[in-house]
């Protein structure tokens, strides 16, 4: 009894923030598994006791709510993990970058590929990054194989950065 009580109200709580829709989500969670439990526990011959049926559709609802949920499931969770992982790699190649450029006080020297991985804390994903930065306009190849930031990337950074700087004060 307390699973048809709670699991209908936790798999509706994985898909909004409002209670309103969660209430609704829930009344329709809980409607669809009495259906669909009644239904396939009385085909066939022999005959499924009902109750342990549609504890089986809700639990399997909860399930994918936990796992495909927007914004709480894990799969959209770790989705969400990978995209934000890139966007730092990428930011933190473009980083790397400008503080070589820095160094040498404006000169046009580019960059090798071996230098930047030898400064970054996942060298086997730079060559995708930089190719990244490339088609971004952030990034420019002054000579073959060797980069440096464009004003557009430091201005991007610039950007980020400050609004970062902004959000923690």
């Amino acid at each position: 009894m307390s699973a048809l009580l709670v699991a209908p109200a936790v798999a509706a709580r994985q898909w909004t923030n409002r209670l309103e829709i969660m209430a609704i989500l829930a009344g329709v969670f809980g409607a669809f598994s009495g259906i669909a439990g009644a239904f396939l526990s009385n085909m066939g011959k022999t005959s499924i006791p009902t109750g342990p049926v549609i504890v089986l559709f809700i639990t399997l609802i909860v399930l994918l709510s936990i796992l495909f949920a927007p914004a709480r499931g894990i799969v959209w969770l770790q989705f969400q993990h990978w995209r934000d992982s890139k966007i730092l790699h990428l930011d933190s190649v473009l980083s790397n970058l400008l503080n070589l450029a820095k160094e040498h006080s404006g000169k046009q020297n580019g960059h090798s590929m071996a230098m930047l991985k030898g400064i970054s804390s996942n060298p086997s994903g730079v060559p995708r990054s930089v190719q990244k930065l490339l088609e971004m306009g952030l990034v420019s190849e002054v000579d073959k194989g060797l980069y440096i930031p464009t004003s557009k990337g430091a201005e991007y950074l610039f950007e980020k950065t400050s609004h970062m700087g902004a959000l923690s004060k």
